[in-house]
């Protein structure tokens, strides 16, 4: 994974690989016994540290009542080095189309366990399941914005302003009726 992270997808070989673990390239092979296994496998133990991390939290009662906590947890997840090496693999792996195809499938079953668990924290909060996933891909772009912009012009106060509107959102998505009349989309508001 530091090769990737360091280095980027196509500067990363195999014989890189093999250096910095400190393997023969015989030991890959028998482990992978081609590029593609070795790429599923590097991507597959990237979820699993994250899918470890957040099952954890999403699982304990306790825990789960702060949904804030757990949007800090995926917003440090999403800005570390271990999602960007998985930006790597899928950009990365586009020339391969057959590899490209199964590194999406990857990224789509992982979004599939992810919503699982984002359900365990705002089921009770966000009853529609249509929504519920809505806000949830709507908050794993803003958090994958806050990364991308942060490489182009870091600036830690933006962030946290960005952090307390995404969590602003949130809060008046979790009560649409405290706060605000509820209007019916294409209809017209009636004047104060």
């Amino acid at each position: 994974m530091s090769a990737l992270i360091e280095l980027g997808y196509a500067r990363t070989t195999t014989n890189e690989i093999t250096r910095r673990a400190g393997l023969t390239s015989g030991a890959l092979q028998h482990h992978f016994a081609s590029r593609e296994e070795l790429v599923l496998a590097l991507a597959d133990y990237q979820f699993e540290e994250v899918r470890t991390q957040l099952e954890a939290f999403a699982n304990d009662a306790d825990a789960k009542a702060d949904w804030q906590t757990f949007i800090e947890l995926l917003r440090e997840i999403y800005s570390g080095p271990r999602y960007m090496a998985i930006w790597e693999i899928v950009m990365g792996t586009r020339a391969d189309a057959h590899l490209h195809a199964l590194v999406m499938q990857h990224r789509i079953q992982s979004q599939a366990i992810l919503e699982r668990l984002w359900s365990n924290v705002f089921g009770q909060r966000i009853p529609d399941p249509s929504k519920r996933a809505d806000l949830m891909h709507f908050t794993l772009a803003t958090l994958r914005g806050y990364v991308f912009y942060n490489v182009i012009a870091p600036d830690k106060r933006f962030l946290e302003r960005q952090k307390e509107m995404l969590s602003s959102f949130l809060e008046a998505e979790m009560h649409p009726s405290e706060g605000r009349a509820s209007v019916t989309p294409g209809a017209i508001p009636p004047h104060p």
